[in-house]
């Protein structure tokens, strides 16, 4: 069978912040310089020029914080799976100082699993398409898959950052008002420092809102029995996982996340768990592990998926 091609992550992430630089430098910034030059003219005045760009700017923020929650916690996997294979990382929820700082944009628990090759062929995100996997770092690029238990502080975070950014909004707007028509401005150049001092002003206050309304969403939210922080499942261990995945519904439409990993498909969320004893072999772990000492495992494999596996290439 076809071993699935290696998706470059970064590759995609920096094509999209480039994108984002440049639609920010080309497109909102010289709309901004147009609308502080244009005020007079309009005769909007100071006010109203500050009033959109403080506006457009709150919405942008709420927008990005919204959007973040619907990603983690607004959809989940179409197609039911089961895939077994070896643990090669575990990677808890709020575990780093961007979750704390922006707790509506941590994901959910995640367990990273190398898979026997007989599940290669569930990868397939649409019939007819190029088998794609995240890859593990071993000689033979090992096809691996992200699968991720429900988090409720996650899904809390996120909803309570969504209430506190909305809060912000007609707050950060009114707060940016105030204190740019205090300060006042007799040319364009410093209007238009007023203007985007506007909007800074206006982002920041919701992006206050955010933090404190992620955080207090989360600690409201119950704590979960199953996951990478709870479940004991730990790097090493033998297991069958089965869950819904990201791929085409019966519809035909795609069922993925925003932040989706290419054409590679996730688990999104498992369901149950089930270990098979520990591997004795070093890391990084390579297909060949679980293909040679998980001979059992707890998923029923459809004769189309159980082709023998190619032998490994080692180059």
């Amino acid at each position: 069978m076809d071993k699935p091609k290696c998706f470059n992550f970064w590759a995609v992430f920096w094509y999209g912040f480039i994108t984002h630089f440049y639609l920010f430098v080309f497109v909102v910034l010289p709309m901004l310089i147009y609308l502080a030059g244009q005020s007079s003219a309009w005769g909007l005045g100071l006010g109203a020029s500050a009033g959109v760009a403080a506006f457009v700017a709150a919405m942008a923020v709420f927008g990005a914080v919204s959007g973040a929650r619907d990603d983690n916690c607004g959809w989940e996997g179409c197609d039911a799976r089961c895939w077994a294979g070896i643990v090669a990382n575990a990677v808890p929820s709020f575990n780093t100082a961007a979750d704390f700082w922006l707790p509506w944009n941590a994901a959910h628990d995640r367990v990273d699993v190398v898979l026997k090759s007989v599940y290669w062929p569930s990868l397939r995100f649409r019939p007819g398409s190029d088998l794609y996997a995240q890859c593990n770092d071993d000689v033979l690029q090992s096809p691996l898959v992200y699968c991720f238990y429900r988090s409720s502080k996650v899904c809390g975070a996120g909803l309570g950052a969504t209430v506190g950014a909305g809060i912000g909004v007609p707050v950060g707007v009114l707060a940016a008002l105030l204190i740019v028509t205090a300060i006042g401005c007799a040319s364009i150049v410093f209007c238009l420092f007023l203007v985007v001092l506007a909007a800074l002003i206006a982002a920041t206050i919701v992006l206050i809102g955010a933090f404190a309304g992620g955080h207090i969403g989360k600690s409201m939210a119950p704590e979960d029995h199953e996951g990478a922080s709870a479940q004991p499942v730990s790097v090493g261990d033998y297991v069958s996982l089965t869950g819904k995945v990201s791929g085409v519904d019966s519809a035909g439409n795609e069922q993925r996340p925003f932040r989706h990993f290419g054409p590679t498909k996730i688990m999104f969320f498992v369901e149950s768990t089930s270990l098979h004893g520990r591997s004795l072999w070093p890391v990084p772990y390579m297909y060949v592990d679980p293909d040679l000492n998980l001979a059992q495992d707890a998923c029923p494999v459809a004769p189309s998926e159980a082709e023998p596996p190619a032998p490994p290439r080692i180059k």
